[in-house]
């Protein structure tokens, strides 16, 4: 898990097919250290690990990824220029899993749009 030493959730609301969350990434995390030396830049995999660690906050399960069937990565984020960001999660529950359409925005500016499903950990 990344929630509270790579980024914080300090804001989240769910309805009924939707979650929105904001996250603050803590720019000082040893990750950054080697993703890049002197320019740091959050690995997509963390963007990623972000929107299933919201989605598992909001829904109260562990969530596994069974598939992504599509991931664009849209813009670099640089911790020590942008350190919050808005997550929008569009789920539907389908017996063990779950399927989403979510978006990582930084301000105005999308940083990732992910189409995957998730599976419950039983």
């Amino acid at each position: 898990m990344l929630k509270d030493r790579l980024f914080a959730i300090t804001k989240i609301a769910r309805r009924e097919t939707e979650i929105e969350a904001v996250v603050t990434i803590n720019a000082d995390d040893e990750i950054f250290e080697g993703h890049f030396p002197g320019h740091p830049v959050l690995p997509g995999a963390c963007m990623l690990q972000i929107i299933k660690e919201v989605l598992q906050e909001a829904l109260g399960e562990q969530l596994i990824l069974k598939k992504a069937s599509s991931i664009k990565f849209l813009m670099q984020v640089d911790p020590t220029i942008i350190n919050c960001l808005k997550v929008n999660i569009n789920y539907k529950k389908i017996d063990a899993s779950v399927e989403i359409i979510a978006a990582m925005m930084a301000g105005d500016s999308t940083c990732l749009k992910l189409k995957a499903i998730f599976v419950r950990l039983t």
